[in-house]
């Protein structure tokens, strides 16, 4: 018996006893196999497919030629109690179309092919198709048809004929199909048969298909979690996912800003008045199932790598269980601007490279959402039957919309949540569930207009030592077990409990350290954690720790001291074993690849080209242009197919293995420690050169000359860093790439990097160092800004060249434009922020490390000159006792203040105004105006700030420790919990100042007016507490205090 019949709702005694045209019914794989059937003895194979046709004479012996399928189904229908069922009658109608498009095509076929049975079966036949989503206009790219094609190929292919008379026999059918599909349901003797097909096909097509669409979305979503192998390993996220646990507070209790900075809610800290520790996934679905949880959003914050993403696939895994459908958005996909439901149908995904290995390719469905429409229904929720709409919107990665407009990032993440605040959650609208996840950004905690003081922050805690220990568990079982089977997966086991139990445990100390209050701003003492936390408390990196130890022959612990130095090594080991045996041998062909440089230098290139196009994931063509490299796509894959670890980096390197999807790494961070290696790549590079002038630019506004290798390296150091801000992750990475590369140059070969980067001498270090300090004098002339005057040689009319910054604008752009597009230019101001940013960064690194590696134990002293170490350079000065130290504000008392002022201008600058949170250490700023300048959180341990001016300016938490802040103005300045540790404040004034919870403990203060400031629990030596007067406002707190206490004595003075 056909599966038709049982499709299309037959009664019992049409099933089982079928008329005769009910019974020549058949699916496409039923007709194909009794055509396999009639052949015997080399008969004629299109004579046999068609003798299996449903209309052919020999079902009906009155007919003396082959009856039309319209005539067919008319007898179909004279014997079939009427079908009322739309899809079932599409299903029907598609069946005979393809049927008769298939013997059409054959029909057609050049008589000299040969057809005749080979060896072999046919596919097996696969599940019925969903007919929800079928329309007249999409009947070809239909999974019907995909599914029916499968079939004939493996007919046809069992018919003796070629590859290439099989595709275009498909193609041929594909052509008919239409037509005839139209003749069977429209023709005026059928089309009242149909009918009910008609009807519905006119009731609303494009919703039926959103709703089709969106089914197969979940679809896609429950094979991410459930069965897509995670980096190339036989097991799946289902299979070792552990419970996120998060830290629960308001969007109030985090905007508090208490009088005592100690008091404020820190949602990274343990502690219950941090929020505390719960289950992320309960959370998440009790506040859904809330009634009283009305019109707001769910936040969830983390840092990179923390499984905020993950997360999303084991929230709508879990959304499914209950019966509700999640949409889950990654919202860099999402082309911002725009219509808010056409922009976000837009990033919703049905299917991706991997996925379509194994499922059929789902036809594209223009405006998803329906307008919001989708959003209107509502159903109960949870035991306390709490009214939600059964789709709930999970937006994935605020932080990864797009930023190649980076002066406009704040902007479209506002547009984006204040049209999310109006359209779906405002009064008078169903309620619907819609979660947010993204890296805390002051882009959004900034956005008021969206966020209700009740809005709940979910912030994702560290890994438990218990849950790490259950997630390596896990993971040892789904490697014994290996659930999923797919090709080309990274085999390997993990180590014994054994080998393992020294990473715990140290694990585990830092993870108690944790929980114990946090102590005093840069403690000197205080005890430094392995760095373990930092690694195993991230499920990403805690994955890749446990890879990479399972491989290791060093100390297990050398890997998780800190993120940089385990994606450090994991390069190393992914490059250092991508060359194949056959590779070092002489005369073996083999297929053009990468060897072990050139991949390094692809991924670092490849992570520079995303960070300048804005986006963690770049379309083929225009990674292709920023690139040039012949053949990449088949390298790629190549080196994707070996070496154990390569697949990590590469096996994602496009997208699901589809070049057309774009290019992306496993994890954006990869791309961040990629992009900050290349920059310090871009350093050794000039160090290795073998003349490096130092002839001062002349006149000052005069870019290098031609053939200056400064020239050179300048500019490209420039492309690098023009287009973006260096995010905080990136910087992270780079600090500690450069305290290992100046390192080593001092202490000699490390045998822990024998697959690492070649190192560069201390002397070539120096060089860069000297080449850094012309790069900021060129900066902080603008010569980049300028164009430049140049003498033609014939004319010898002056012509001018565009300025670098104008030039660099379309590299801070798109590439591959569309036609007719116009892309919106970067301001030049912008660039010029980004570079003296990043180039402010990279003096105080590299002149900071070589001074703390050469002299380790040099600090400022009143006894030392510092002088500048030539006239031509007067960004550095040199100590009397052989320091170079960097010098910012060269020989203008304002230059630096200036200079601050033209970074800051661009705005949007992560983590607030320029040059707060900088590594500042050994920095010459000597007699420099600070006047309100924004040094908080700034690591200025011994800097030179002697006569400089810091009146009104912000110190709060920054550490001075062992500076020179002799003669130093600093009235009125904000100082709370600096950390002033064996500095030399001596005849500095900080009249006014709020030096609350500051140290200066071993400092000298001699001569030192802190007449009317604030230093309410500041800690001085004991006996070297300063001589001053109590401000008006401080003796009026005190004596207000003494009253409420009984106090009847009130004494005055200090």
């Amino acid at each position: 018996m056909s599966e038709l019949l049982t499709i299309l709702r037959l009664n019992d005694e049409q099933r089982l006893q079928p008329s005769p045209a009910l019974s020549r019914l058949k699916t496409v794989h039923e007709w194909a196999a009794a055509a396999l059937d009639a052949v015997k003895d080399n008969a004629d194979f299109a004579a046999a497919l068609k003798a299996a046709s449903p209309w052919a004479e020999a079902a009906f012996s009155a007919a003396k030629d082959t009856i039309p399928p319209v005539k067919f189904v008319l007898k179909v229908f004279e014997e079939l109690t009427k079908v009322q069922e739309p899809r079932a009658l599409a299903r029907l109608a598609c069946t005979l179309a393809y049927e008769r498009a298939a013997e059409e095509a054959l029909s057609a076929a050049d008589p000299r092919l040969q057809m005749t049975a080979k060896g072999g079966a046919l596919p097996p036949a696969e599940e019925d198709v969903d007919f929800e989503n079928f329309t007249l206009e999409t009947a070809v790219s239909h999974v019907f048809v995909q599914r029916a094609d499968r079939t004939m190929r493996g007919l046809l292919g069992m018919a003796g004929l070629s590859d290439v008379v099989v595709e275009k026999t498909v193609g041929q059918i594909h052509d008919r199909y239409p037509s005839v599909l139209e003749e069977l349901i429209a023709n005026g003797k059928t089309k009242e048969k149909f009918d009910p097909l008609w009807r519905w096909l006119q009731l609303d097509s494009a919703g039926r298909a959103a709703r089709a669409a969106l089914r197969r979305h979940a679809e896609y979503l429950s094979w991410l979690y459930a069965e897509a192998p995670v980096l190339k390993q036989p097991f799946a996220l289902k299979h070792i996912y552990t419970e996120a646990q998060c830290s629960r507070l308001t969007h109030s209790q985090l905007r508090e800003k208490p009088a005592d900075v100690s008091k404020r809610r820190n949602p990274f800290m343990e502690g219950e008045y941090h929020g505390g520790r719960h289950s992320l996934i309960d959370s998440v679905l009790g506040y859904l199932a809330d009634p009283a949880f009305k019109r707001d959003a769910i936040v969830i914050q983390g840092t990179a790598g923390s499984g905020k993403s993950t997360f999303t696939l084991r929230l709508a895994d879990r959304l499914m269980e209950e019966g509700f459908h999640p949409i889950r958005i990654r919202l860099r996909d999402v082309p911002i601007p725009g219509e808010l439901f056409s922009v976000l149908s837009k990033g919703i995904l049905l299917q991706d490279g991997e996925f379509l290995a194994t499922h059929d390719r789902w036809p594209s469905v223009e405006d998803l959402l329906q307008g919001g429409r989708l959003f209107e229904e509502e159903r109960p929720f949870g035991t306390a039957r709490a009214k939600l709409c059964p789709y709930v919107l999970i937006l994935d990665g605020w932080d990864e919309i797009s930023v190649a407009i980076s002066e406009g990032f704040k902007q479209r993440v506002h547009e984006l949540l204040v049209s999310i605040r109006q359209q779906l959650l405002g009064p008078y609208l169903p309620r619907v569930g819609v979660i947010l996840t993204g890296r805390p950004s002051d882009a959004v905690d900034d956005c008021e207009s969206f966020f209700l003081d009740r809005t709940p922050v979910l912030t994702v805690r560290t890994l438990h030592p218990d849950d790490l220990r259950a997630m390596a568990q896990r993971i040892g079982t789904a490697l014994d077990a290996k659930p999923i089977d797919a090709p080309d997966l990274q085999i390997w086991s993990m180590p014994p409990a054994s080998e393992l139990n020294a990473v715990f445990e140290a694990y585990e100390k830092d993870f108690a350290a944790s929980q114990k209050p946090m102590q005093q701003a840069f403690e000197p003492d205080q005890t430094h954690a392995s760095g373990a936390s930092t690694v195993l408390g991230m499920p990403l990196l805690a994955q890749l720790a446990l890879r990479m130890l399972a491989d290791w022959k060093g100390d297990k612990l050398d890997l998780v001291r800190d993120p940089t130095l385990l994606l450090r090594r994991l390069t190393d080991y992914t490059v250092f074993h991508a060359d194949r045996p056959s590779d070092q041998l002489e005369d073996v062909k083999v297929k053009a690849r990468f060897r072990r440089d050139e991949l390094r230098t692809l991924l670092r290139r490849t992570a520079a080209a995303m960070t300048a196009y804005g986006l963690d994931s770049i379309p083929r063509n225009e990674l292709k242009k920023r690139l040039q490299i012949e053949d990449l796509e088949s390298r790629l894959r190549e080196m994707g197919k070996e070496g154990v670890l390569t697949g990590l980096m590469v096996s994602f390197y496009f997208r699901g293995g589809s070049p057309e999807l774009g290019c992306e790494f496993t994890h954006k961070s990869f791309r961040e420690y990629l992009f900050a290696e290349e920059i310090v790549e871009h350093l050794k590079a000039y160090g290795r050169l073998d003349d490096t002038p130092s002839a001062q630019r002349s006149p000052y506004w005069k870019e290098f000359a031609e053939g200056d290798p400064r020239r050179k390296a300048t500019h490209a150091l420039a492309r690098l860093i023009a287009a973006q801000w260096l995010t905080p992750e990136v910087v992270a990475h780079l600090q500690q790439l450069l305290e290992w590369e100046i390192r080593r140059a001092f202490q000699g070969p490390d045998p822990s990097s024998e697959m690492s980067t070649a190192p560069i001498s201390k002397e070539q270090w120096m060089r860069v160092r000297d080449w850094l300090a012309d790069a900021w004098d060129w900066w902080g002339e603008g010569v980049h800004l300028r164009p430049q005057p140049r003498i033609d040689e014939d004319s010898q009319q002056v012509n001018w060249d565009r300025s670098l910054a104008e030039r660099f604008v379309p590299q801070c752009r798109p590439l591959d434009i569309p036609p007719g597009t116009v892309p919106e230019p970067i301001r030049t101001t912008t660039i010029d922020a980004h570079l003296g940013d990043a180039l402010f960064r990279l003096n105080a690194w590299v002149h900071g490390l070589l001074i703390r590696n050469e002299f380790p134990e040099w600090a400022p002293k009143r006894e030392d000159s510092l002088l500048p170490t030539s006239r031509t350079r007067p960004y550095q000065t040199r100590a009397s006792a052989g320091p170079v130290l960097f010098r910012p504000s060269g020989d203008g008392t304002s230059y630096f203040r200036s200079y601050c002022s033209r970074i800051n201008g661009a705005g949007w600058r992560p983590g607030d105004d320029f040059p707060c949170r900088m590594y500042m250490e050994y920095v010459d700023l000597s007699q420099a105006n600070l006047l309100q300048t924004n040094l908080w959180r700034a690591d200025l341990r011994r800097s030179v700030l002697h006569g400089a001016t810091l009146l009104l300016g912000i110190l709060g938490d920054a550490n001075l420790s062992e500076a020179d802040l002799t003669r130093v103005e600093a009235g009125y300045v904000y100082a709370g919990r600096a950390s002033f540790r064996w500095a030399d404040v001596r005849r500095s004034s900080f009249i006014g100042a709020h030096l609350n919870d500051a140290d200066f403990r071993q400092a000298d203060i001699e001569g030192a007016n802190f007449d009317d400031a604030d230093w309410s629990d500041a800690r001085f030596d004991e006996g070297n507490e300063p001589e001053m007067l109590e401000a008006p406002h401080m003796r009026a707190k005190r004596q207000l205090v003494e009253r409420r206490s009984g106090s009847t004595a009130v004494s005055e003075g200090t």
